[in-house]
C-alpha cells in the first residue's frame, strides 16, 4: 500500500511498544521519517533500533515523562493546536517550521521566540537535538 508519505515527519508517542510501535512501524515501512516518544528510554532506544533495521527509515527517539513536563519537550508545527497548552503547562515546546504552501506563520514564530527560555524553531527535527 503507498500512503505517500515518503519523506513526511512523523511523530509517534508511545512510540515503543503497543499501538505507538505498530503505528511507528508502518509510518516507517512507508517511508516517513519517524520521532518516537516514550518514558523508558531502553525501551525507546531498542524500538528506534528495530525500525531502522527493519525499515531503513531515519528515526529519532526522544525519551521523555509527561508527568515531569518541565523536563519534557513538545514539538509540532501548529503553535494553537501543538503547542500552545504544554507551553502554558510549564513544557519546552519545539516549533517546525512548515513548508510551502502552508508555511509556518510569522506571528507562530514569534510566538516561540518570544519565549526564548523554553522554545525553539528548525526547519527539520534535527532542531530538537538542541535540547539534548
Amino acid at each position: 500500500m503507498d500512503l505517500e508519505l515518503k519523506d513526511k515527519v512523523a511523530i509517534v508517542g508511545g512510540g515503543s511498544k503497543g499501538l505507538g510501535r505498530a503505528c511507528a512501524d508502518v509510518l516507517a515501512e512507508e517511508g516517513a521519517k519517524i520521532a518516537v516518544c516514550s518514558r523508558s528510554k531502553a525501551d525507546l532506544e531498542r524500538a528506534a533500533q528495530a525500525i531502522r533495521n527493519t525499515t531503513g527509515a531515519e528515526v529519532l527517539s526522544l525519551a521523555g515523562d509527561l508527568d515531569e513536563l518541565t523536563q519534557t519537550v513538545f514539538c509540532g508545527d501548529t503553535w494553537e493546536m501543538d503547542l500552545a497548552m504544554p507551553y502554558a503547562l510549564g513544557a519546552k515546546v519545539h516549533l517546525l517550521d512548515r513548508a510551502a504552501p502552508f508555511e509556518t506563520y510569522c506571528y507562530e514564530r514569534q510566538a516561540v521566540a518570544a519565549y526564548a527560555d523554553r522554545g525553539k524553531t528548525s526547519a527539520d527535527l534535527s532542531g530538537l537535538l538542541d535540547w539534548l
